[in-house]
């Protein structure tokens, strides 16, 4: 009997440590505080990957951009928009659906698109409303329409309904905590990879390493041309090779296909400097270089 015993406490021992180690694979990197905002994983076009937290407070529209390893990145936080301030509207609703630092103008501004959905009492009218607002991280409005996303069980950005990403710094896991007054996103590293990721919303990490890997830049550094040798994923039928200088600005473009594998370039107009050669394709970055241009 204490023969049996003996080994059942063994096993048992055995089991938790084999928990235990299971459990230490899955570690906890960031709690971000989201009783007032959303949370979610965005990929920007010209600058990477970030953790996005987004909402309104105080009449005003703010939000904060943060780097993979959760140092802060951006912080915007002086948009006001009208409709929310407005007396005569009420239960008022106003929820980000995009974030993007190249879709809806040509710089490399963050932009941000939100709808807002309202009752409007004014003159008794006693009416749901629908607006769509873009601005700019500077507060200008790019856009503005009286219509907008009817949908009572949409909850704004793609956030925890997704929660495993895959991103350039291995697979993250989020998650939502609930309690009373305290709303919190918890941001999980994972061991592994998950390989039926849904590409509408989470990255192809694997897919755009490997037409990185084939992109190559030779001469580099280079004073007159360059041969820029790359390959096209197969569903994508064509794309952009779009070159920017360090502060974001694109100085060239050309349409690319499945035809050619390589494009010989001039840099005879451009200065002394560094730049980023991108292939930019179905919104997003396939592959990227840095070509050093020199006297």
């Amino acid at each position: 009997m204490k023969k049996f015993s003996f080994l059942l406490l063994a096993c048992l021992f055995m089991a938790c440590l084999s928990v235990s180690k299971l459990s230490a694979q899955i570690v906890l990197e960031q709690s971000y505080d989201t009783t007032a905002y959303n949370f979610t994983y965005v990929k920007l076009q010209h600058f990477g990957e970030k953790y996005l937290v987004a909402g309104t407070k105080s009449n005003m529209f703010k939000i904060k951009l943060y780097n993979l390893n959760h140092s802060l990145w951006k912080n915007i936080s002086t948009i006001s928009v009208p409709a929310i301030s407005n007396p005569s509207f009420g239960n008022l609703s106003a929820k980000v659906l995009f974030v993007s630092d190249s879709l809806f103008a040509v710089d490399t501004l963050i932009e941000f698109m939100f709808s807002v959905n309202y009752r409007d009492t004014s003159n008794n009218l006693n009416f749901d409303r629908l607006l769509t607002y873009i601005f700019n991280e500077n507060g200008v409005q790019l856009f503005f329409d009286s219509s907008g996303i009817y949908n009572p069980y949409y909850q704004g950005i793609p956030s925890e309904f997704w929660p495993i990403v895959n991103t350039s710094q291995g697979t993250k896991m989020i998650l939502f905590q609930q309690k009373p007054k305290l709303f919190a996103s918890k941001v999980f590293s994972l061991p592994g990879r998950y390989l039926n990721a849904n590409k509408n919303y989470v990255l192809d990490q694997a897919q755009i390493a490997e037409t990185a890997e084939k992109m190559q830049l030779y001469p580099n550094p280079t004073s007159d041309y360059t041969t820029i040798s790359y390959q096209l994923p197969k569903d994508i039928e064509t794309a952009k090779m779009v070159f920017y200088d360090l502060n974001g600005k694109m100085v060239k473009s050309f349409t690319i296909d499945h035809t050619f594998t390589n494009l010989r370039l001039s840099v005879y107009d451009l200065n002394t400097g560094s730049y980023y050669c991108q292939v930019e394709g179905e919104n997003r970055v396939l592959s990227s270089k840095k070509l050093i241009k020199i006297n």
